[in-house]
């Protein structure tokens, strides 16, 4: 039950953002970048006073220091050169869904495999994701792609629910055949 709603809770945090994907995406995206940035820094810096705060052997071994300087860096990167890293950010997101996509068709495949009834919701749901992703992956202009995007993962997030609730009914004793 704690699976099913966490399931519909992310699902439900998708549609929200589609939908500020869709009314107002440069917002979105520019924040989203800023706010990776800033995290990236309190993380470095984070890591940084944890690595001066632990024993000398300890420190080196976990390489605070390193990946310290190197979040502080990219967090840094990433609020200067923020609209490139948008750019680069939707490819990024068009791998991420192709990659769900992928995913998604392993869950039906298992759920075929494991005779549950939600198995044909799940891969429409996989093939839509895929579909999603190679749109996004050929679509140039920005403003467009994340208005795929926004229509994408509201898509996905109410077939994600669909399947949710789908999922884990097995099928009735008349459709199972038993050879004989």
């Amino acid at each position: 039950m704690k699976q099913k709603l966490s399931g519909i809770g992310l699902a439900v945090v998708e549609i929200v953002v589609g939908l500020f994907l869709l009314i107002n995406p440069d917002l979105l995206t520019i924040a989203v970048v800023v706010i990776a940035g800033i995290a990236l820094i309190a993380m470095g810096i984070v890591s940084l006073i944890g690595y001066f705060r632990s024993d000398p052997v300890g420190s080196v071994l976990g390489q605070g220091m390193t990946k310290g300087l190197m979040e502080v860096a990219i967090g840094l990167f990433i609020l200067i050169k923020n609209g490139w890293v948008v750019e680069v950010f939707n490819s990024v997101i068009a791998l991420a869904i192709l990659l769900l996509g992928v995913s998604k068709i392993g869950m039906s495949v298992d759920l075929i495999r494991l005779k549950d009834n939600g198995w044909k919701p799940a891969l429409v749901d996989a093939v839509v994701t895929l579909v999603c992703a190679f749109i996004i992956m050929s679509v140039s202009a920005t403003d467009a792609v994340w208005m795929v995007i926004g229509i994408s993962l509201i898509v996905q997030a109410v077939l994600d629910i669909v399947v949710t609730f789908l999922s884990g009914k097995k099928p009735n004793d008349e459709d199972v055949v038993v050879e004989e």
